[in-house]
């Protein structure tokens, strides 16, 4: 009788401990797997209200366009608009990508005024400094491709022929459009944020038709207050211990380069061919994903995709996973990333 006792005892224990453990394995499931939703969610609200805030500031920045439209109208009137001289000037061009450059041979570019003097283009990249406060880059059309010439910068100092000068190819290497340049084409004013020499700063694209047909581009480049505002409030945002948001440039010829970076310390660093621990070029395929998101929002939400990636900083013995909630804010070109490491909660 005791023996018997003793086993049925046994088995209550023996089925007490199964209990107890598949109730712990149960619950530490779930409360992983909560854990885990809790910081997905975190980081899809974080990038969501990044993506807001960059549409606050595309409204200001707006409405600012309009002064500045104004204010190179005037520059125009002063200075003289911009037209094509039956004779032929030669550049020294710089090919992206390449270390050479190579001659090209274009109409050469004049403004004529109302009066009908021509003057050079430095007359004009003068006026619009002074009228908008910005600098200015004047961009000669020269096929029918769409390719671009800057034959006046204000800030690289292009005044001469026999200096190089930038070609901005309309299409890549793989046959992807410059976005910016194609509307353009299209006879819209084009509003972007770029990182310039050091600074996030608003370039107002305005193209410049003659025969119905586009021969330049004026870029005026100016500091604002609102962009300068939104940068900082970026770099602010946090998830977790580590977790930051950053932007990144989309397509063009600077896609993959930080327009934010955590805590600004690598603005302006192009980073499309990072790689994660295992290899992977994680930013090709986190940038891929955001540009595949469907382009629609409400306020209440905008499209957000995830990539997840192990990632290992010096000194660190072993990879940690990392994932990122990202989206894209098609009018500026940003992909807008929220990250964080998983083992951080």
């Amino acid at each position: 009788m005791s023996s018997r006792l003793f086993r049925y005892s046994l088995l209550g224990v023996v089925a007490l401990a199964v209990a107890g453990l598949a109730y712990y394995l149960y619950h530490n499931s779930f409360y992983t797997l909560d854990l885990t939703r809790r910081d997905r969610y975190q980081a899809e609200e974080v990038v969501q209200s990044a993506f807001l805030m960059c549409q606050m500031t595309d409204r200001l920045l707006q409405k600012r366009e309009s002064e500045i439209a104004d204010q190179v109208q005037k520059a125009l009137s002063v200075a003289g608009y911009p037209v094509l001289l039956d004779e032929s000037q030669p550049w020294q061009v710089a090919i992206p990508g390449s270390p050479s450059t190579d001659k090209l041979t274009l109409p050469r570019m004049a403004v004529k005024t109302f009066r009908g003097h021509k003057r050079n283009l430095e007359n004009l990249g003068e006026a619009l400094r002074r009228f908008t406060g910005g600098e200015v880059t004047i961009l000669q059309r020269v096929n029918e491709k769409g390719d671009h010439l800057a034959v006046y910068c204000s800030i690289s100092g292009v005044e001469s022929p026999a200096e190089p000068t930038s070609l901005i190819p309309a299409r890549l290497g793989n046959g992807e459009k410059e976005m910016c340049l194609e509307k353009l084409d299209q006879g819209k004013t084009v509003l972007r944020p770029e990182f310039i020499n050091g600074t996030l700063q608003v370039s107002y694209y305005y193209p410049i038709f003659a025969d119905q047909k586009n021969i330049a581009t004026l870029v005026v480049r100016v500091n604002d207050p609102d962009l300068e505002r939104l940068r900082n409030d970026i770099i602010d945002l946090r998830i977790g211990q580590s977790g930051y948001v950053y932007a990144l440039k989309g397509t063009g010829a600077h896609r993959g380069q930080y327009q934010i970076s955590f805590n600004g310390e690598r603005d302006g660093e192009n980073i499309w061919n990072a790689r994660d621990a295992s290899g992977r070029p994680f930013i090709q395929s986190m940038i891929n994903e955001a540009l595949a998101l469907k382009k629609k929002f409400d306020r209440v939400s905008v499209p957000i995709a995830f990539e997840r990636y192990p990632w290992k900083n010096p000194g660190d013995l072993q990879p940690r996973y990392k994932t990122a909630a990202v989206v894209y804010f098609e009018p500026w070109d940003w992909v807008l990333g929220a990250g964080y490491y998983e083992d951080e909660r």
